[in-house]
């Protein structure tokens, strides 16, 4: 008799819901008596005992499809724990991923202000260069002017200078003054030349800057991809996990609609014994 309910109960797990619905409807149609024996009307005594056996029988058969649904009901609550628990450690992974690009826009943000900054201050730099590169070229121009007076008229003009001196101290008095004028046009090229190469030199550390900061931003707009990637696809993964979830929810409660069946089956084929 066990062996019938264990192959009952074997195919119930394996032909899926619908037949062991199926199954356990015509269980219970049979411990009901809805299903009349066929064959020939058998003396009362043999039918009284035939009935004891009937239902011993069926008893017997509905304990092995109730102890079958029992052991489906077990691995499907098994399956449903597990589910919830990748279904919580996903849901926690999300929140630290998006707190990841919480902080990560944060980042970007304070990297955007700070390239805007080295923006402004190259182009302030810039101005400063193009400045001091027109003082250059205006005094390279005006330095340029004065010597080629001194090589168009020659000698000539500063030996005047010299020789309309009225004492040897006014000759080396007009002398050092020349001198002074030559220095200074000299001193104010290079002073300014050096300045300008200055702020070269200052531009070139603000570009350099500048491209770091545009690297790490890079870098970061990168990390924030591939985390919004990652939580999409732990999202994708949490609906697949939330439909398998589902379903093995659908099924617990097919198989407790069906447990309670049988019991109700049970308790009736018990009283009928108990009765004979």
């Amino acid at each position: 008799m066990g062996g019938t309910g264990s192959r009952v109960g074997t195919r119930v797990g394996s032909w899926g819901p619908w037949v062991r619905g199926m199954a356990v409807a015509v269980l219970v149609g049979l411990g009901l008596g809805l299903f009349p024996m066929v064959g020939s009307v058998p003396s009362r005594p043999a039918r009284a005992a035939s009935s004891v056996e009937d239902l011993r029988r069926k008893i017997e058969e509905a304990n092995g499809t109730l102890a079958d649904l029992e052991r489906q009901q077990a691995e499907a609550q098994r399956k449903l724990r597990s589910l919830r628990q990748d279904e919580a450690a996903i849901v926690k992974r999300i929140k630290i991923l998006e707190e990841q690009i919480r902080v990560t826009r944060v980042k970007l943000a304070e990297l955007e202000r700070q390239v805007q900054e080295a923006e402004e201050k190259l182009a302030a730099k810039q101005q400063e260069i193009d400045r001091a590169t027109r003082r250059l070229e205006q005094r390279e121009e005006y330095v340029g002017k004065r010597i080629r007076a001194i090589q168009e008229n020659g000698t000539v003009g500063v030996l005047e200078v010299l020789f309309e001196a009225n004492s040897f101290a006014d000759f080396l008095t007009r002398l050092d003054v020349l001198a002074q004028i030559l220095r200074h046009d000299l001193d104010v090229m290079a002073a300014v030349k050096a300045e300008r190469e200055r702020l070269v030199a200052e531009k070139n550390e603000l570009e350099k800057d500048r491209r770091q900061l545009l690297a790490l931003k890079g870098e970061l707009e990168q990390h924030q991809k591939s985390l919004n990637a990652t939580v999409a696809s732990h999202r994708d993964e949490l609906a697949r996990l939330a439909q398998q979830r589902q379903k093995v929810e659908a099924e617990l409660a097919a198989l407790d609609r069906d447990s309670r069946q049988v019991e109700g089956m049970l308790r009736n084929l018990r009283a009928d014994l108990q009765r004979r």
